[in-house]
């Protein structure tokens, strides 16, 4: 199996090229239905790792990590079993981040900037204006 990015999917799942019906259930058991039959074949099963240290991942972008020694060896979970996550077939993670109130607060920053810029500007044209008084 692999990702759309083309990466690999470690855990030796072999798809057959005849399989109709794939199916990945939140345990993470593959299944499909082979050619010439009508039940469904368990293929394999996705195991998902976690690690003791999670600081100790390092970003390499696109929602990729790589461990390094201060995340200590990887454990093996099954899929919603002992917190691990479950696996969701057909679904798209969304974002985090709620937008209108990330562009609100953008919004308000600026508008703080700005102000804050004209009180500078106002200070030293005052400051000028004494300074012009003095000569």
């Amino acid at each position: 199996m692999a990702a759309p990015n083309g990466m690999r999917l470690t855990s030796g799942v072999q798809i057959p090229a005849d399989a109709s019906g794939l199916r990945i259930s939140e345990g993470g058991e593959v299944s499909a239905v082979l050619a010439g039959s009508d039940e469904r074949v368990a293929l394999g099963s996705i195991v998902l790792v976690t690690f003791a240290s999670l600081a100790g991942l390092e970003s390499h972008g696109d929602n990729l990590l790589r461990a390094t020694p201060d995340a200590g060896s990887p454990m093996s979970q099954v899929a919603g079993e002992e917190g691990a996550g479950l696996l969701r077939q057909g679904y798209l993670e969304m974002a985090n981040v709620d937008m209108i109130d990330e562009m609100t607060g953008l919004v308000l920053a600026q508008r703080a900037y700005q102000l804050n810029a004209r009180v500078l500007q106002a200070s030293d044209q005052i400051l000028e204006t004494i300074n012009n008084l003095r000569r």
